[in-house]
């Protein structure tokens, strides 16, 4: 805190014609002098304080620029991914991922003339073979077989012979006794290992998100109490970029979640409560759709949540700062003129200003007999001590 200054009221030493004092001036003494140099010293303080203010504000700005700015990267590194090699997938219009973007042994059918070149090839869970001559299979007594590799055998899982056997209708057991099939329904109770999220409820979650996201979106008003502090990052936690197993788990509470890390976490989610859902036509595809479409904008509302360019528009009120002005820095020239009202001082600028106008307003007082005191026969203001100084004389060093 910077000392109150008061001002000393200077007074001139009057004399009649007479040689009688009138009004006795005011002397020039340490203290009035030691008065003045505190004045200064207190301004020289208060432009410190200002500027030290100013610094940090200045940083936090600088800072919260750059955080911006690698979301912003972040953002864009995860867009460029999209459907490229190494990067992210897809979804078709069916929702379902394009056979384009699948692994190649999820697409592709080895083809072998007999079961000694099936059992040359590399395996893999999943692999499929089509044997055109398995009969060295016990289980084959002619023609070709299929098989897929379970990741320790293969199984077999059609072959030629089956499809040379002729059905009649009344062979056929438990068919429907009316064809084609009446509509009907099934209770819950009926299905098997059905999840317990019925449809009701789904609808109700999609509807809540929905109307969160809505407005939140909709919230100009500073919705997350911004405070100069938070805008100061004061209270941040160094904490680092969550794990893919920690965003599809939710288990941490010690790291942060980027939008990559966001879209795992939704995704995870959907795939372990949702997803199985339309396995068997529970959910119709206009539902799917909606529902995917929901945790699309669930994922949007974690990359928003990430933004920090000033998505909700906050003001310097809205922070406590709507007193500051936006006021550049005086120049040298600028400061030592003195004129203008709307610029920032720095504490060289005031040293500049002191140095430019003090000299020249105190060389008023060189010999001012107004000053001269009885004992004093002579007053010099100069940056160098006078030569050959008489007793009492005073020196004003610049």
């Amino acid at each position: 805190m910077v000392e109150s200054y008061e001002p000393t009221d200077w007074k001139n030493l009057i004399v009649d014609e007479d040689g009688t004092v009138v009004q006795k001036g005011t002397p020039l003494s340490a203290e009035n002098l030691n008065n003045m140099e505190r004045g200064i010293k207190n301004t020289d303080n208060a432009v410190h304080e200002i500027q030290a203010t100013l610094n940090e504000t200045v940083q936090n700005l600088e800072n919260t620029e750059q955080k911006a700015e690698q979301a912003s990267q972040a953002i864009s590194s995860i867009q460029n991914k999209i459907a490229e090699p190494n990067g992210l997938a897809t979804l078709g219009s069916d929702g379902l991922i394009t056979s384009s973007q699948l692994p190649s042994n999820l697409r592709e059918m080895r083809v072998v003339p007999d079961i000694a070149a099936r059992d040359q090839l590399d395996t893999f869970e999943s692999l499929r073979v089509l044997v055109l001559d398995a009969t060295a299979d016990p289980t084959v007594e002619s023609g070709w077989a299929e098989y897929v590799f379970d990741g320790q055998l293969y199984v077999k899982v059609g072959e030629g012979e089956s499809l040379d056997i002729t059905l009649s209708w009344a062979d056929i057991q438990n068919k429907p006794s009316v064809f084609p099939p009446s509509a009907h329904s099934h209770t819950e109770a009926e299905i098997t290992d059905l999840d317990k999220y019925t449809q009701q409820e789904v609808d109700s979650f999609l509807t809540a998100i929905r109307k969160l996201l809505t407005d939140h979106e909709g919230n100009t008003a500073n919705p997350h109490q911004v405070t100069k502090e938070q805008v100061g990052l004061g209270n941040v936690m160094d904490y680092a970029i969550a794990s893919q197993t920690d965003a599809e788990t939710g288990s941490s509470n010690n790291t942060y979640l980027t939008p990559l890390r966001a879209m795992q976490l939704v995704v995870a989610w959907a795939q372990n409560n949702i997803a199985s859902h339309t396995k068997d036509g529970i959910i119709s595809a206009t539902d799917y759709a909606t529902m995917s479409e929901a945790v699309l904008r669930a994922a949007d509302a974690f990359a928003h949540i990430s933004n920090l360019e000033n998505p909700h528009g906050v003001t310097k009120a809205q922070v406590g700062l709507s007193s500051v002005q936006n006021y550049d820095i005086a120049s040298q020239t600028q400061a030592e003129a003195g004129t203008s009202n709307s610029l920032y001082m720095t504490p060289i600028r005031v040293k500049q200003a002191i140095a430019k106008n003090v000299p020249t307003a105190l060389s008023g007082f060189t010999n001012d007999t107004n000053f001269l005191s009885s004992n004093a026969s002579k007053i010099t203001v100069s940056t160098t001590a006078p030569a050959n100084p008489s007793v009492n004389d005073i020196w004003i060093k610049t």
